[in-house]
């Protein structure tokens, strides 16, 4: 739930990131919040902020990524960046970094080490 995880997959798989935000400032966040990125990325799907949140507030931020079946930088890391944003405020609060690690071979292998049942069933029939 940190910005310091990275998440590792198989191409085709859907990957999940949530943060946990909190208002240190002394205002209410404005109204319509929304969680922005640089560039349009095909397949990332970012939650829709109904709340403000008062000083002092938390609330949990989750995107979801499905990673294509067919990955060109497979075996390299990848991060996304996201920032809240709102047309009264423009940018604020912390960046949020979604990393990522697409490796078929690395993520069966880490399966079989960590002992995941159906993981391990999949790939010894590999």
């Amino acid at each position: 739930m940190g910005n310091e995880d990275l998440i590792l997959c198989k191409k085709g798989s859907l990957i999940s990131k949530s943060w946990i935000v909190k208002n240190v400032g002394c205002i209410s966040w404005p109204s319509n919040p929304r969680l922005s990125i640089d560039k349009k990325i095909p397949r990332l799907v970012v939650p829709m902020i109904l709340d403000k949140l008062n000083p002092g507030e938390k609330m949990i931020l989750t995107v979801n990524l499905t990673v294509p079946e067919k990955y060109d930088e497979e075996k390299e890391v990848h991060q996304i960046l996201l920032s809240l944003n709102s047309k009264e405020f423009g940018s604020f609060g912390e960046k949020l970094v979604l990393t990522y690690h697409v490796d078929d071979e690395l993520f069966d292998l880490k399966a079989l080490m960590t002992g995941d049942q159906k993981i391990s069933e999949r790939v010894k029939l590999n």
